[in-house]
C-alpha cells in the first residue's frame, strides 16, 4: 500500500477513537460496536466535525463528505476484523 494510504487508515482510526472515547467512553473492545454506534459517528462526521469551515476553497460539499466518511469507515472495520 501506498503511504498516503497507510496514514489515512491511521487517521480514521484516530477520528473514530476519539468519537469511542467522547461518545461511547464505555465502548472498550470492538466487540462492542452496534450499528447505532456506527450511524452515531458516521451523523457525528457529517453533522459536527467541520474541519475545514471557513477555509472556503477546502470546504466540502455533504455528498462528497458522505462517501469519504462512509468509505473510511467500512475500510477501517474491514481492516479491524482482519
Amino acid at each position: 500500500m501506498r503511504k498516503r494510504t497507510i496514514y489515512d487508515y491511521y487517521k480514521h482510526a484516530e477520528w473514530f477513537t476519539n468519537f469511542l472515547y467522547d461518545y461511547h467512553p464505555e465502548v472498550t473492545t470492538i466487540q462492542q460496536l452496534s450499528a447505532d454506534i456506527i450511524r452515531n459517528y458516521i451523523n457525528y462526521m457529517l453533522n459536527e466535525r467541520q474541519p475545514y469551515k471557513g477555509v472556503y476553497h477546502r470546504e466540502k460539499t455533504a455528498r462528497s463528505d458522505f462517501q469519504r466518511v462512509f468509505t473510511g469507515i467500512l475500510t477501517l472495520l474491514l481492516h479491524l476484523s482482519v
